[in-house]
């Protein structure tokens, strides 16, 4: 399997299209500064479900509590980047 790409924007061409298809919207409507819940009408269950197909993607472990901060596509976008930037470190058994 290969790994995602890291570019930012393969990264925000992947999250465009988790929320479209989560959301059932156009691409078009996810613009980089849409609010996630006042445009697109994302509840906290459906960006809980972004950030685990995010996470699991990417292999990365982003806190809930940070990306409920996150707004719009672009925030995303740049903390996604700020995850997959930083070295991995090693879950205790």
């Amino acid at each position: 399997m290969t790994a995602p790409s890291t570019e930012p924007e393969a990264i925000r061409s992947y999250i465009r299209d988790l929320v479209c298809e989560l959301m059932e919207c156009e691409p078009d409507e996810v613009t980089d500064s849409a609010s996630f819940t006042e445009e697109l009408e994302v509840d906290s269950l459906t960006a809980i479900e972004m950030l685990v197909l995010i996470d699991k993607h990417y292999g990365i472990d982003i806190p809930d509590e940070e990306f409920r901060e996150v707004e719009n596509l672009d925030q995303s976008v740049a903390l996604v980047q700020k995850y997959l930037s930083q070295p991995v470190q090693e879950k205790a058994s």
